[in-house]
């Protein structure tokens, strides 16, 4: 049982890293700053990100709510130039 509970939070790990590259090189395709993506728990990641105002934040956030693996994208802050996200992850099987 513990054996089992380490490896799913290892893959849990794993999946938050995997995702917050992908975030990394989609801020970079799409011209904005990450400032920040910290994972939260086992299926969230917090991003903070600077890009070119509110249509260039939200666009940012479609293109991260149709990366795979992603269950929903949150706008928690959004001014004219930042905004900070929470992406759920899906659960794995």
């Amino acid at each position: 049982m513990v054996q089992r509970r380490a490896t799913t939070q290892e893959a849990a790990r794993q999946r938050q890293r995997s995702l917050m590259a992908r975030i990394k090189a989609l801020s970079e395709q799409m011209g904005s700053e990450l400032l920040a993506a910290r994972p939260l728990d086992g299926n969230l990641v917090e991003i903070r990100l600077r890009g070119d105002g509110p249509a260039a934040l939200l666009d940012f956030e479609r293109g991260v709510s149709r990366l795979e693996g992603v269950a929903r994208v949150s706008i928690h802050a959004i001014d004219h130039r930042q905004a900070t996200f929470s992406v759920e992850l899906l659960r794995a099987p």
